[in-house]
């Protein structure tokens, strides 16, 4: 393609936008905006206005904090969309800088207890330090028509004992502060994935998949409640969703990325799923999942 009929840097950071853009024109991007700050200025006032209109339209993207909707009896409609639009900006100029400087990889794996479930322990229906807690779930084995993807247990879902009933949840608290690195001036982000399944067979099932993550200054009381409702500048919440398929050979991958303040020293997992339907119950053991796993990285922004 001669230069003449090269696409502009606009067109290219559209496209980017749009996650349209092909390799080679990939590679060009990276050059100019290494050359040019004003165009590194004007490609993250794009990338803002791209996920502001993905934030506000519900569209689903893992790098882009999802919309929390739901009863306000749950912890999460408790946080304040300010928290979200930070972590969502954040997240922005970040990726930006890393699109500049991305040969440093990182991969600093967050302990997690009993990430595959293949340990028999007992879920707990209220907070605990170590482990997992919430909703009523069980750890299961798999069986010939139905194996576990990862090891030879998994989590099945119960029954919601916590309000609103339409929805069951569990959720671990990570300390942050032990795998920390000196990464120089590279910004940290943490991902966290897992894999879910369901197979239901009631008409009109409709199962909301969700994976949400809250990191904190300082340790969360959790005495009372499952997940600390108290908003402030220290609070930063992401999450990810899935509309479940219902097919019991398919197991769907849920993750999301969210940048990390220098200042988080906690975490809280969240792990749930949401009945949508008009005869939704308290009752979830058509759900299952596994292989929950969180990091510390550099990588995947783009």
């Amino acid at each position: 393609m001669s230069s003449a009929n090269q696409k502009s840097a606009r067109e290219l950071i559209a496209e980017l936008c749009d996650e349209s853009l092909q390799r080679e024109d990939r590679a060009r991007l990276m050059q100019l905006l290494r050359d040019d700050p004003l165009l590194q200025n004007e490609y993250l006032d794009q990338a803002m206005v791209d996920g502001l209109l993905r934030y506000e339209f519900g569209i689903d993207r893992s790098t882009i904090p999802a919309q929390f909707v739901g009863n306000t009896n749950k912890p999460h409609a408790t946080l304040i969309v300010g928290s979200l639009v930070f972590s969502l900006l954040a997240c922005l100029f970040a990726g930006g800088y890393l699109w500049i400087n991305r040969d440093k990889p990182l991969n600093i794996p967050i302990q997690l207890a009993n990430l595959s479930f293949e340990s028999d322990l007992p879920i707990s229906t209220s907070p605990v330090l170590y482990g997992w807690y919430g909703d009523e779930a069980q750890i299961v084995a798999g069986s010939d028509d139905h194996f576990a993807p990862h090891g030879n247990r998994m989590l099945q879902l119960i029954r919601s004992v916590h309000q609103p009933s339409n929805e069951c949840e569990v959720y671990q608290l990570l300390d942050l502060s032990l795998p920390r690195v000196d990464s120089g001036q590279l910004p940290l982000f943490i991902e966290a994935k897992m894999v879910a399944n369901t197979h239901s067979t009631e008409v009109g099932a409709s199962f909301v998949i969700s994976l949400e993550l809250y990191t904190y200054s300082e340790l969360p009381e959790l005495t009372n409640i499952l997940v600390p409702r108290k908003s402030g500048g220290d609070i930063m919440v992401a999450a990810n969703q899935i509309v479940a398929d219902s097919d019991p050979e398919s197991w769907q991958e849920v993750k999301l990325l969210m940048p990390i303040n220098s200042s988080a020293r906690y975490a809280i997992i969240k792990v749930s799923a949401r009945d949508g339907s008009k005869m939704a119950d308290d009752e979830f053991k058509e759900v299952f999942i596994d292989h929950v796993q969180i990091r510390m990285t550099n990588q995947g922004i783009f």
